[in-house]
């Protein structure tokens, strides 16, 4: 504490001298940052009523890698002891070389994102690497047509590239990784920094190969650092959501599959029910088909999230009547009782209160989200816009989107964090946040009208054309989806054009008819022309090289 207030609070007896103290307001904004000590509510000088006062007393402490994906309260996990015996039983086989492979099915909503983060809590406290033995590979319905998206995202997250890092600094940084591993090669080096997108750099060899040459050895890399990573210590692989995943990618889980089973690997994959897997299933492949909750298990799970053990009968009733056994729904409608102080504990004894009727429980969770924003009094912008850009989105650009002051902005997305909509990873300027659930995202998503849907669409495609060249350059797929959905035809053909010639380079075959279709089918929505005529030619021509 310095300066003026500094002094008054020092002499007031509030601060200690080389200490930071901060408000109430202050301390929920960087809460999950920092741990605090409440000094109590005092009187200060410029300020009325009282005001209470915590102290600073460090950052909050990384307990493990995994607290990286943020410290959200998590689902309690019921009535999935099966599952998590086979999990952990699997990830002994594979510390003792017994390459496993898990498949987790499931609706959205039963509680698959549960058990990953499960396994992944008992990998690093029962590892003996120095490193993490996580590897995380998500897929994303908005790069389903992105070659290798999950494992180029990765690799960035991995590799910790900053965004204004320069080349060399990024270079060094793949460089050394590969060094580390026993893969260095000006080869390897050079297959990595295509599929990364980065730009030509004098320090990495050209690749003299056929674009299907490069991808096979693409694929083979991916696969050789896989297993030279889990060379002395086991490693847990995941890939989530599986039913959004690029055929590029799903063409290395075949390859990986098939060589994995002696290796220190326990690969987990998770999908809905309507993704079908490919490959044949080996011996050391189980199959986990996650079932919805019974009555008792649902009352089980209300008495946790509530903290009160001696719930009314009719209010669980209810709650299981429109929950129909779905975890992330009878969780997020208990919230919503807690949430709106209808059921509460004293001394013992249950108490129905509040201005929340237990009949008008929403039926469906939009309704339900529609309330739960309505009750915390938060701008429905924020979320929508949030839902529009993505299950997953950094603050930088939704700061950049956004209409809303910094400070605003850092309000709302606050307000969604603690009522537990939103998960929040990374500090300052990386800073990035990803809906609790899919459902979510969709609720919010469809809450938008028609106009102002194809206005956010039309303002994220906008900011990622200008403001951020690395991601118009190496995702233009991304900005193409945007733009079609602002209903923009000519910029998204545009787009749709470079991302299907990308691909090609890469010799992502299916990936490249599914984007440069996708060109062709909106030619329709341009105005008989000479220029019209050239881009469908252009398309056509891309696309005879994939469909060869």
């Amino acid at each position: 504490a310095g300066g003026t207030l500094g002094g008054y609070l020092e002499r007031s007896g509030i601060a200690a001298r080389n200490t930071v103290v901060v408000s109430s307001s202050a301390q929920r904004l960087v809460k999950r940052g920092f741990e605090f000590e409440s000094l109590g509510e005092h009187n200060i000088k410029g300020v009325s009523g009282k005001t209470e006062v915590f102290r600073i007393l460090g950052e909050c402490a990384v307990q493990s890698r995994v607290d990286r994906d943020g410290n959200a309260k998590r689902t309690p996990l019921i009535g999935r002891d099966t599952e998590v015996s086979m999990l952990r039983e699997r990830w002994e086989r594979a510390e003792e070389g017994q390459g496993q492979v898990i498949l987790l099915s499931g609706e959205a909503g039963l509680g698959k994102s549960s058990l990953v983060r499960m396994i992944r809590e008992h990998a690093v406290q029962h590892s003996k690497r120095e490193d993490s033995p996580l590897i995380q590979w998500r897929c994303s319905p908005y790069h389903k047509n992105s070659s290798l998206y999950p494992a180029t995202e990765f690799i960035e997250r991995m590799l910790e590239f900053e965004g204004d890092a320069s080349i060399d600094a990024k270079l060094d940084l793949l460089t050394e990784h590969l060094k580390k591993n026993d893969l260095y090669g000006d080869e390897e080096v050079a297959l990595l920094w295509s599929l990364l997108s980065l730009p030509a750099n004098g320090r990495v060899a050209h690749l003299e190969m056929s674009p299907q040459q490069q991808k096979t050895k693409t694929l083979e890399l991916l696969r050789d650092w896989l297993q030279a990573y889990s060379t002395n210590h086991c490693v847990l692989f995941t890939v989530e959501d599986l039913h959004w995943v690029d055929p590029t990618t799903l063409e290395f889980l075949g390859m990986l599959v098939a060589d994995i089973s002696h290796d220190r690997i326990l690969t987990l994959l998770t999908f809905r029910p309507e993704f079908a897997v490919p490959w044949k299933s080996p011996s050391y492949q189980s199959v986990v088909a996650l079932n919805r909750l019974t009555k008792s298990q649902m009352t089980e799970l209300m008495q946790l999230k509530s903290g009160i053990k001696r719930l009314p009968q009719h209010v669980v009733d209810q709650i299981i009547d429109r929950t129909d056994g779905v975890p992330l729904f009878v969780e997020e409608f208990t919230q919503m009782l807690v949430d709106a102080g209808t059921i509460r504990e004293i001394d013992g004894e249950v108490e129905m209160s509040g201005t929340f009727p237990i009949h008008e429980i929403p039926a469906t969770l939009h309704d339900l989200l529609m309330a739960r924003l309505d009750r915390m009094a938060s701008n429905l912008d924020v979320v929508q816009l949030a839902a529009t850009i993505g299950r997953e989105f950094n603050y930088e650009l939704i700061s950049a989107v956004s209409s809303l002051g910094e400070q605003d902005l850092q309000t709302e997305l606050t307000k969604l964090v603690d009522a537990e909509m939103l998960f929040q990873r990374g500090r300052g300027s990386r800073v990035s946040y990803q809906f609790k659930h899919a459902l979510i995202q969709d609720a919010a998503y469809l809450s938008l009208l028609k106009g102002k849907r194809q206005g956010f669409h039309q303002r994220i495609a906008s900011v990622l054309e200008e403001k951020f060249p690395a991601t118009r350059d190496t995702q233009p797929e991304l900005l193409a989806y945007h733009f079609t959905e602002a209903g923009a035809a000519e910029q998204a053909i545009h787009y749709w054009l470079k991302a299907g010639q990308r691909s090609n380079q890469r010799s992502a075959n299916a990936e490249a008819i599914d984007q440069l279709s996708k060109g062709l089918a909106l030619l329709a929505e341009l105005d008989k022309s000479a220029e019209r005529d050239q881009i469908e030619l252009q398309l056509q021509v891309a696309l005879a090289i994939p469909l060869t």
